[in-house]
């Protein structure tokens, strides 16, 4: 009874963890998006202004 206990809650924590990673993976993701986009647009303003 303890050790499924045990087991439980240690394949919950697992869950719980890899749903973090998942959503830190995705926040980087999108960050790196506006980034890349911000960078084009910054480069293509600058080609323009010239």
């Amino acid at each position: 009874m303890i050790s499924g206990l045990i087991t439980l809650i240690i394949v919950l924590a697992i869950i719980v963890v890899f749903a973090i990673v998942l959503k830190l993976v995705r926040i980087g993701i999108t960050l790196a998006i506006i980034v890349g986009i911000a960078a084009l647009a910054l480069h293509f303003f600058k080609k323009k202004s010239l």
